[in-house]
C-alpha cells in the first residue's frame, strides 16, 4: 500500500509536519509531495474537488482523504520508530 501525502508548502505548519522524519520512517513507501510547488498535481487535485488550502491530502490509488481525515488515516498506518513512543504504547 503506497500512500502519497500532498501538503501546502506555503504553510509553515504543514511543511514542518510533512518533513518529519517520523513520517518517512513510520509509514513504509510514503511519498511526500509539496502541492504548492507541483502545479500539475495541484491542478489535478483541484479538478477532483480538492484544494490543498483546505488541508493536506492523502492519496492511495483512487482513494483520497483530506484534512483531519487524511491525518487520521496516516496515523493509523504509522509505526512509531522512537523507542519512547513504542514504550508508551505497551
Amino acid at each position: 500500500m503506497t500512500f502519497t501525502l500532498v501538503y501546502d508548502g506555503g504553510c509553515p505548519f504543514c511543511r514542518h509536519f510533512a518533513q518529519r522524519s517520523e513520517l518517512l520512517g513510520g509509514v513504509p513507501d510514503l511519498v511526500i509531495r509539496d502541492g504548492r510547488s507541483d502545479h500539475e498535481l495541484r491542478t489535478n487535485l483541484r479538478q477532483r474537488g480538492y484544494n490543498i488550502s483546505n488541508g493536506a491530502v492523502l492519496m492511495n490509488g483512487d482513494q483520497i482523504w483530506q484534512g483531519s481525515e487524511a491525518i487520521a488515516m496516516l496515523c493509523k498506518h504509522l509505526t512509531p520508530t522512537d523507542p519512547l513512543s513504542i514504550m508508551s504504547l505497551s
